[in-house]
């Protein structure tokens, strides 16, 4: 007996039609079988190429990696889900702090007199903007920006632009007021 010149052949019940033929190799690999539940028929030839066609079979049960398992997908759907119901959540509780500063300050702006006008101002002198420029922007006289700065800041009681900063930033919450 020669073992060497032995044949091989195989084939997955269910999947292949016919045979593979092995050769004289007796090891089976397989490059990209999915995975499942497998019966594999094989069948030998000795030296003389008399084939057992009764063969034998083997039971391979072929496990899909983590990523395409139904418990992983779940967990990624509700990790999912639950990152957009945090940013949902976020997005609301900023947007109320928002309205509350908002509110807050309103109502400041209410308690001492501002008007609509003085807003406008004291925004753009928030924002950084000279006398000039909140000529140009409000289409008033310099004359007018003067009369109104020195109204808003006697009514907030403060002496300057960076005084003014200070106390819009502490009503809309971007300054401690403890700070």
């Amino acid at each position: 007996h020669i073992p060497e010149s032995n044949r091989y052949q195989y084939r997955i019940e269910g999947k292949d039609d016919g045979w593979t033929d092995l050769k004289h190799e007796n090891r089976i690999v397989f490059r990209s079988i999915g995975s499942g539940s497998y019966r594999i028929r094989i069948k030998a030839a000795n030296h003389d190429g008399i084939w057992n066609e009764k063969g034998t079979y083997i039971h391979l049960i072929i496990t899909p990696p983590f990523w395409q398992t139904g418990w992983f997908q779940i967990l990624s759907i509700l990790l999912f889900l639950g990152l957009i119901a945090l940013l949902f959540i976020r997005f609301k509780t900023r947007l109320k702090i928002r309205f509350q500063k908002e509110n807050a300050l309103n109502e400041m702006y209410l308690s001492k007199g501002i008007s609509k006008r003085e807003k406008e101002i004291i925004e753009l002198i928030v924002k950084g903007k000279s006398n000039k420029e909140i000529e140009d922007e409000l289409f008033i006289s310099i004359r007018t920006v003067n009369s109104h700065k020195y109204n808003i800041y006697k009514k907030l009681k403060v002496k300057n632009s960076g005084d003014l900063k200070y106390l819009i930033d502490t009503y809309s919450g971007k300054k401690n007021p403890a700070e």
